[in-house]
């Protein structure tokens, strides 16, 4: 059985952004928003250089996640899991491309892109949450 099932990858698929959390040097998380989607069964999303995400990662893997659904704030998953690969090179822009198609129905501006690397998260625990009555 997969962590990832219909009703998640209709999150991680969509347009609602993610909030991924590093864990710092000292223990304390550290959360940006980002663009994300699923690859090979791999939760993907893209991170510059020299970014403290991205240092982090490096130092520690563990990670967590959550997408909430764009069109209703009281859906929303919650990952936890392990950054297991890194692409980079023109392997990386692709998949930027990709996300930025996805979330804004366009390729990411040629002169805004900067060196960088797509995270493969290998999710560990995925919960779906769901609060009717609120939307």
């Amino acid at each position: 059985m997969t962590l990832l099932d219909a009703a998640v990858l209709e999150l991680l698929n969509g347009t609602g952004l993610a909030h991924l959390a590093t864990v710092l040097r000292d223990g304390a998380p550290h959360t940006v928003p980002v663009w994300v989607g699923v690859e090979d069964g791999r939760i993907v999303v893209f991170k510059e250089e020299g970014t403290v995400g991205l240092r982090n990662v490096r130092r520690d893997p563990r990670v967590a996640l959550t997408v909430v659904d764009g069109d209703d704030p009281y859906r929303y998953c919650n990952v936890r899991g392990v950054v297991a690969g890194e692409r980079s090179g023109q392997e990386a822009v692709d998949c930027l491309q990709r996300l930025a198609v996805a979330y804004t129905g366009r390729p990411y501006p040629a002169g805004m892109l900067q060196p960088g690397v797509v995270l493969e998260i290998e999710p560990r625990r995925v919960s779906l949450v769901e609060i009717d009555g609120f939307a």
